[in-house]
């Protein structure tokens, strides 16, 4: 899947928390896949493991990486 369509890179940042929506903005084709990924894998924890924090520390990472 290439970030690089706006279909795709639109889909990926309506995909985003609310609370990310602002910083998925302004980020970059290789920066918004990376942020998805970590997105969709702390999903997975929450639904695979019940881990209720991943989404927290998920949307911590990617604010203090903005």
């Amino acid at each position: 899947m290439s970030f690089s369509t706006k279909e795709i890179v639109d889909a990926a940042r309506n995909f985003m928390p609310p609370e990310l929506q602002d910083v998925m903005n302004v980020k970059d084709e290789k920066e918004l896949r990376n942020c998805f990924t970590l997105v969709c894998t702390a999903m997975m924890a929450q639904i695979e493991e019940g881990n209720a924090e991943a989404m927290k520390d998920a949307i911590s990472t990617i604010k203090r990486t903005n």
